[in-house]
């Protein structure tokens, strides 16, 4: 059994969502060998696990099978590295090693049912080209409760009446930099958007 699994961090190096994926094969391809007694029993045993953490901390997404662990509001990090933690104890209690392999756009490549081992890690940008926008900053209009549940709305891509952390999170998760090519614009206005309305 191996774990595909990868980190996406933030400028400071701290891990801030971690999505991972199990798979009977070493070589990339992403599916589970049912017919064989031992990987069923091994991803039996794993499944608990994966679910482990509390339900607003984790989403599973159904099209490619990727996990996706976050950090829960005042905890610094996500329940990714314990769920490995986890995931290795309970494969070494009953005989296996689960194999860990670190890979890059895990969600993109997923999608394929493959991942590309052979890819090489793309250059990371510094703090200050990802963050700070250096051109004038332009006027903004006041922003009232209805206006930023109207923008809110439109960008998670909901009714009004539909916004909830669920709904906030799974747009998180589509911004994310990493899913976009580095542009990280909509996440920014989404964060934004998100402590004001919830403030």
């Amino acid at each position: 059994m191996y774990l595909y699994y990868e980190h996406h961090r933030d400028a400071a190096g701290k891990v801030i969502l971690s999505e991972m994926r199990l798979s009977s094969y070493a070589n990339g391809m992403l599916a589970i060998y049912r017919k064989n007694a031992v990987e069923k029993m091994l991803f039996d045993l794993c499944v608990p696990i994966l679910k482990w953490p509390p339900v607003t901390c984790r989403a599973m997404d159904d099209k490619n099978w990727v996990w996706s662990y976050f950090g829960q509001y005042g905890i610094s990090s996500t329940y990714g590295e314990e769920v490995i933690t986890k995931l290795l104890r309970v494969t070494e209690g009953v005989g296996f090693k689960i194999g860990l392999v670190l890979v890059e756009d895990l969600a993109a490549q997923a999608m394929n049912h493959k991942v590309d081992l052979s890819a090489k890690p793309k250059p990371k940008m510094s703090a200050e080209e990802f963050f700070y926008n250096h051109a004038a900053p332009a006027a903004q209009p006041e922003m009232t409760k209805e206006s930023i549940s109207s923008q809110l709305a439109e960008l998670i891509g909901v009714s009004i009446a539909a916004i909830d952390k669920k709904t906030y999170r799974q747009a998180a998760l589509r911004y994310h930099p990493d899913r976009n090519n580095g542009d990280g614009s909509k996440m920014s206005t989404l964060n934004m958007l998100w402590r004001v309305w919830n403030g």
